[in-house]
């Protein structure tokens, strides 16, 4: 489910509910005039059996650990929530701090400075790449990155219909920077998917999706193969009421064949603490080694908020940090030090995104060039 829409003034909205008209899955050739000619040469000699085969090289997803640019989209909501988005564009304290590109339609420059000023951030750090937008939620409708040999191409998932200016960032990003960009027909929000380890990590909200549009789950798991060259492809559970029904709320990628995974007591929520343990173990079972870290209070199930919906940098970490519950945040924070193994912890305030169903993860990506 599409996050609610933060656009001029910030309210709460219905659900957009999914597409209805079927899709089926592209061929390989569908996607040929966008894959990168190396990677389409290799697909061709493999295919037309040529005296020479050539196997094509793997595909590999490339995570926020390998990015060199941050990403972030800035609306004019985004205005609205300066007292986030000021940080994150300042990137809070870090000494080390990767160039930031800021997607905008109609901020004035003067603005989007000031804010960083405010915030102790170096406005020449940022590069502001103008841009119309429906959205800040860029992770959703953001690209994913894969290499295939020496190339690089950027993987377009559809976005919803009704925010069809979110819907073509991947291919004006790819133009920015000069990388192909493959579409897939496949309904996948960018909330949805975590890779580490050659593991596709999902849930059954994107089988459902799939279903939607005359997808069986073999289609889904083969196009997320294919895609970013998984060997494996994980369905764990999705969170009773959160509405998002994303997988990056509970599950990180840390690096190395490792993952951190959310943590419910019975206490807490004894439904989604079995589902979180479930999840560990089917990642445990699929190769990967698991850490737990507890999850903020959820009483009434109002307010999902994780301290695993973070974005982990070469050198650093955007962690979030919730001032209407900080029970667990020490446990957490010591977890994660731990975890990301001398990484540098940015916190940053995240109460009003996780108002709108988001965090820290959902509103920024990573570029690996």
């Amino acid at each position: 489910m599409l996050r609610r829409v933060a656009v001029f003034v910030l309210a709460t909205c219905a659900p957009i509910p999914f597409a209805e008209a079927p899709a089926k899955l592209l061929p390989r050739d569908a996607h040929a005039a966008a894959v990168p000619p190396r990677v389409a040469e290799a697909l061709e000699d493999s295919e037309t059996g040529s005296a020479e085969q050539v196997t094509p090289p793997r595909p590999r997803a490339l995570g926020d650990l390998r990015g060199r640019r941050l990403v972030v989209a800035w609306t004019p909501g985004a205005s609205d929530h300066a007292s986030v988005f000021g940080p994150l564009l300042a990137l809070g304290t870090l000494e080390a701090r990767p160039p930031l590109v800021l997607l905008a339609p109609d901020v004035a420059p003067s603005t989007v400075r000031a804010h960083i000023r405010e915030h102790g951030g170096d406005p020449t750090n940022v590069e502001l790449m103008p841009t119309p937008l429906d959205t800040f939620w860029i992770r959703d409708f953001g690209p994913q990155v894969v290499a295939v040999g020496g190339a690089h191409y950027l993987v377009d998932f559809p976005y919803d219909t009704e925010r069809p200016e979110d819907d073509v960032v991947p291919e004006r990003l790819g133009a920015r920077f000069g990388i192909a960009t493959r579409r897939t027909a496949m309904d996948i929000e960018g909330g949805h998917l975590v890779v580490e380890g050659g593991v596709c990590i999902t849930n059954d909200d994107v089988v459902r999706r799939g279903k939607l549009l005359g997808w069986t789950k073999v289609e889904v798991a083969a196009e997320l193969e294919g895609l970013f060259g998984c060997r494996s492809v994980v369905y764990v559970p999705a969170l009773e009421g959160e509405p998002t029904g994303h997988v990056d709320l509970y599950v990180a990628a840390t690096g190395h064949g490792r993952v951190v995974v959310g943590r419910y007591t019975r206490e807490q929520d004894a439904t989604n603490a079995r589902r979180l343990d479930r999840a560990a173990r089917q990642l445990t079972e699929a190769g990967l080694r698991v850490t737990r870290v507890p999850m903020p209070s959820n009483a009434e199930r109002s307010l999902f908020r994780s301290y695993t919906n973070l974005v982990v940098l070469p050198s650093a970490a955007l962690v979030p940090r919730y001032l209407e519950d900080r029970e667990h945040e020490e446990e957490a924070y010591a977890i994660l030090r731990e975890e990301l193994r001398g990484k540098t912890l940015q916190p940053l305030v995240a109460d009003e995104l996780m108002e709108l169903e988001g965090a820290l993860h959902c509103v920024a990506l990573t570029l690996p060039f």
